[in-house]
């Protein structure tokens, strides 16, 4: 009987080691291909350029088990990355990470319309107006902005079309991750000619004493002060003599365009003083063009224009939008810091007679500037000359 029972232990005891033995032996061999369980990569780092399309297939060579899952590569964002597969065997699952890396080696590219562009003297102009396009290879259009940023162009002009010479425009570009380009253009501003008044010959004793009149009353004109301030409007005109560019005024253009730069702002002059013959030749090609009824609400008739005074300039840009951008905020907020006013504001048209023009300042002195635009008014209004 004990030799029986101790037997059957034995048999247990054999069979409970063989099931131990084989239990460890799988495990042994789970060990061992969970080890081997490993994807071999084309490169052991892939660098990558911003914005390429890529699947994470092209990186794997081989490997041991099979790959359940390839992940997605976001090449939208610079620099490393760690992406991860996951491969299964036999019942096992492993993630293997990779590493990747992106970078952006391409600049913005700018197209201009043309290389060089002559103007006459005192002839409006936009540099801006010569860009055809400002784009990154990936990310499209960039904005224009008034200073240096990320994702964005900026001109850097010193163009004064009231000073003959040639003038370099730069075109600057910074796309969202660093990468510049620029490019440049020059702009010819001719020497000044005069142009002659064109009037109809008239036709009749009656026309030819009309017009002797208006040009013996153009020349008897006198300029119209209040307190010392000179007032050029519909109302009241300068004689055709008068005029030329005011050495104060334009000084104190210089310092606010020094001080919109120094703000981050170009503040360039696209128009300053213009003679009485000149304002005739545009004015009349503005009526040429849209009909005096029309011309009359954004030109002035010749010595009606503040213009001739010397005293008004158009900086900036000619853009009825303009007064609602950085720069042409910082025009609105800080011109009177300079002596200087908005002439022609929004809402004041009926005073004024002229369309809202955020682009046009006239110099009075820092002291009646401050108090014309603390109070939004207009010169009439504060003259008392509505």
């Amino acid at each position: 009987m004990k030799k029986k029972v101790l037997i059957a232990g034995i048999a247990i005891i054999l069979a409970a080691s063989a099931v131990v033995g084989y239990i460890w032996s799988q495990n042994q061999k789970k060990e061992q291909d969970y080890a081997k369980m490993e994807i071999t990569f084309q490169k052991d780092r892939q660098i990558l350029e911003y914005g390429e399309k890529i699947d994470s297939r092209s990186f794997v060579k081989h490997s041991f088990g099979e790959v359940k899952t390839y992940p997605n590569v976001n090449t939208k964002k610079t620099g490393s990355h760690t992406i991860t597969y996951v491969l299964t065997y036999e019942g096992q699952t492993k993630k293997i990470p990779y590493t990747v890396e992106v970078k952006d080696t391409r600049k913005p590219t700018i197209k201009l319309k043309e290389n060089h562009i002559t103007l006459e003297y005192g002839q409006k102009y936009d540099v801006a107006d010569n860009i055809k396009s400002v784009r990154d290879p990936i990310d499209g259009p960039l904005k224009k902005a008034n200073k240096k940023a990320a994702g964005s162009y900026w001109i850097d002009s010193k163009l004064n079309v009231l000073e003959a010479g040639s003038y370099t425009i730069t075109i600057h570009a910074q796309d969202l991750n660093g990468n510049s380009a620029e490019k440049k253009f020059t702009v010819t501003v001719e020497k000044k000619k005069e142009p002659e008044l064109k009037e109809k010959n008239p036709s009749s004793s009656d026309e030819a004493s009309s017009s002797q009149t208006e040009g013996s009353e153009a020349a008897s004109v006198e300029p119209y002060y209040v307190n010392g301030v000179l007032l050029v409007n519909k109302k009241h005109a300068l004689p055709q003599n008068y005029g030329g560019m005011d050495s104060n005024a334009y000084a104190a253009l210089q310092q606010l365009q020094a001080g919109a730069e120094a703000a981050g702002y170009s503040m360039p002059l696209i128009s300053g003083y213009r003679s009485y013959a000149y304002q005739a030749s545009l004015y009349n090609s503005y009526v040429a063009q849209d009909g005096q009824e029309l011309a009359d609400t954004y030109s002035a008739r010749p010595g009606h224009s503040e213009h001739q005074s010397g005293l008004a300039f158009d900086i900036g840009a000619l853009d009825n939008g303009y007064g609602n951008t950085p720069g042409g905020r910082w025009l609105n907020a800080h011109c009177a810091d300079y002596g200087f006013i908005l002439r022609y504001p929004a809402g004041k048209e009926s005073i004024t007679g002229y369309q809202y023009e955020p682009w046009h300042v006239r110099y009075v002195g820092k002291e009646i500037a401050s108090r014309i635009m603390s109070q939004g008014i207009t010169l009439e209004e504060y003259l008392g000359d509505v």
